[in-house]
């Protein structure tokens, strides 16, 4: 099993200000765009680990991170589409209990047409062996964010994380629809940003490469999702 997703060591917590994780592009368009992630989402500058950005780590700018990149190509499809970015850190941390969604009821009460469901790699696996209930969690959590409409567009973790992708694979299963893997991208060091920053984890994450076929798996899922 790889174990590529240690070498990510970039702490998860306060990787956003509370009022930041849940923010919006053009949010009267339509239709409704939510990509629910953790810090290759979106993560704020953070001078001690050599990240300034305030975008998804590690991309070399904001328009190279998968988010703006599905953005840039929906936009040729729905022109006047709006984007709802969340950041999920909280959620990871206590996945089993709900006391952080009061800080994503802006999210919900976006009530996204289509949610990109990418996140998980910052989940203990401790808290799994203490018998915390990753499929239940994630269930309720998009419950939460989804209205009835919503369409889920599930992926595994960036690196590989059988545990936790696993778990993934049954809410997929459970909901009747595909689950986009993604762990190999994780697991391939030209898909990471190692030599462009002096912090390790920071480096582990993905860069540009790995941002654009991030966001090409996941735009091919969600076309397909169309037909």
């Amino acid at each position: 099993m790889s174990e590529a997703w240690r070498n990510n060591t970039v702490e998860a917590k306060n990787q956003l200000k509370d009022t930041d994780l849940v923010t919006f592009i053009n949010p009267e368009g339509s239709p409704k765009f939510m990509f629910l992630g953790n810090s290759i989402t979106k993560h704020a500058p953070k001078e001690e680990i050599g990240w300034y950005g305030d975008y998804g780590m590690a991309a070399s700018c904001e328009e190279n991170d998968y988010v703006h990149v599905m953005m840039s190509a929906i936009r040729e499809k729905y022109p006047n589409a709006s984007f709802c970015i969340t950041q999920g850190w909280k959620w990871e941390a206590q996945f089993w209990d709900d006391s952080s969604y009061s800080n994503f009821e802006a999210a919900r009460d976006y009530a996204a047409d289509v949610l990109f469901f990418r996140i998980g790699d910052n989940v203990r696996y401790e808290r799994l062996d203490e018998g915390h209930d990753l499929v239940t969690g994630t269930e309720d959590y998009l419950k939460f964010l989804c209205a009835p409409h919503t369409k889920v567009i599930y992926s595994t973790c960036f690196w590989t994380r059988k545990p936790v992708d696993d778990k993934f694979r049954e809410v997929a299963k459970r909901a009747g629809k595909p689950i986009v893997e993604l762990g190999d991208l994780g697991d391939d060091p030209k898909m990471r940003a190692v030599g462009l920053f002096e912090h390790a984890g920071v480096a582990w994450h993905p860069g540009d490469e790995g941002m654009r076929n991030l966001a090409e798996r996941l735009l091919a899922a969600w076309e397909k999702e169309q037909e």
